[in-house]
């Protein structure tokens, strides 16, 4: 009897610890399905750049009397008179934010191999440019523009104390930039130039000088290749359109060793200068004498120039028609100074022998 009443009692404990597990596991299902109901979702805000890219839109009002027409997008303007003239752009703002706005004169330059330049990339050459044009040009330095806001903004051309003779071409550099915008920052800017020419009196192409080799220098590209570069200068005021430059550099001594350079639908700006690349092509430079033929071809004129190189290692420069003669046979000239010496100084050995004989018998 005690035996049966301990094993039943050993049932209800294992009934009782079960019906406690199971009490416990439905309120934590409970209290989890409680708090799984009364969660909302929530949306992760992910911070976007409110920055507005800067731009701005430029109209120039092009006047009536441009050379070419109205149509054109930049002034060609006729200076022969000696009054000043004031010509305006139009600048809009089509953002949500205040837009800075600078300007600047900047003379038109020739970078290597034929192109124009309005970037003040590049110094003028004071020689060949004595009056550049943004000594006849100002425009103010800077303004703001208001959102959604146009403004006019008008610059002055004013005329030279002496009337000049071709082309003088400059640029009105437009830069936006931010309110806020460092002035170190670049990268949120905006950079717009207009194409400024002042025409003064025509240019006869009897007077023109034609592009000219002026120097010449053996050097490395950025591109690590190398090349032989001619210095050309342009001593006119005009511009130069749709040159072509062939450039040809033979060894006088070797045919065989030539290199030779075509480069078409080049600009040149008025009185400039720049570097033409003649590129090896993975030649050797042979040093020696070469001749060099250039060919311009222009809207304007077409003429060959030829000048004498001497070449050393890694080294090179124009040397005149007397110098050639005298590099080129040099070596038979010093041959020939050689022997007259050499004759010179057997007939001074000859002829002292002879005199000491001649005294010898004379004193027997």
């Amino acid at each position: 009897m005690m035996f049966k009443q301990r094993i039943l009692n050993n049932q209800l404990n294992r009934y009782n610890q079960v019906l406690i597990i199971l009490t416990i596991t439905l309120l934590l299902e409970f209290m989890m399905n409680i708090g799984t109901a009364n969660a909302k979702p929530q949306r992760i805000k992910v911070k976007q750049d409110s920055t507005e890219p800067v731009t701005i839109q430029v109209l120039p009002q092009i006047p009536a009397d441009n050379i070419g027409g109205q149509h054109l997008g930049y002034f060609d303007l006729p200076v022969v008179s000696k009054k000043s003239r004031i010509e305006t752009i139009s600048l809009y703002n089509p953002t949500n934010q205040i837009i800075k706005v600078q300007f600047k004169i900047i003379n038109a330059t020739t970078v290597d191999n034929g192109a124009v330049d309005y970037t003040g990339g590049q110094q003028i050459d004071k020689r060949l440019l004595k009056v550049p044009a943004s000594t006849m040009i100002t425009a103010p330095k800077a303004l703001n523009i208001q959102p959604k806001t146009s403004r006019n903004v008008a610059f002055r051309v004013k005329q030279h104390s002496t009337a000049f003779v071709g082309q003088k071409a400059a640029a009105l550099n437009i830069i936006a930039s931010g309110i806020n915008t460092p002035k170190s920052s670049i990268q949120n800017q905006y950079v717009y130039a207009i194409g400024i020419i002042l025409q003064g009196r025509p240019l006869k192409k009897q007077q023109m000088k034609k592009l000219r080799p002026e120097g010449i220098k053996v050097r490395i590209l950025q591109n690590r290749k190398a090349a032989i570069s001619v210095k050309l200068v342009n001593p006119d005021a005009t511009y130069l359109q749709n040159t072509t430059i062939e450039m040809r550099l033979t060894n006088q001594k070797y045919s065989f060793f030539s290199y030779q350079s075509t480069k078409k639908g080049l600009k040149v700006a008025p009185s400039s200068a720049f570097y033409n690349d003649l590129l090896l092509g993975g030649k050797r430079l042979v040093p020696g004498l070469y001749r060099l033929k250039i060919t311009i071809k222009s809207t304007q004129y077409q003429h060959t120039t030829y000048k004498y190189v001497e070449i050393t290692k890694g080294q090179a420069r124009f040397i005149n028609n007397h110098n050639y003669l005298y590099l080129k046979y040099r070596n038979r000239i010093l041959m020939g100074v050689g022997g007259v010496l050499g004759l010179l100084i057997i007939y001074g050995i000859v002829m002292r022998i002879y005199f000491k004989s001649r005294k010898k018998r004379l004193n027997e």
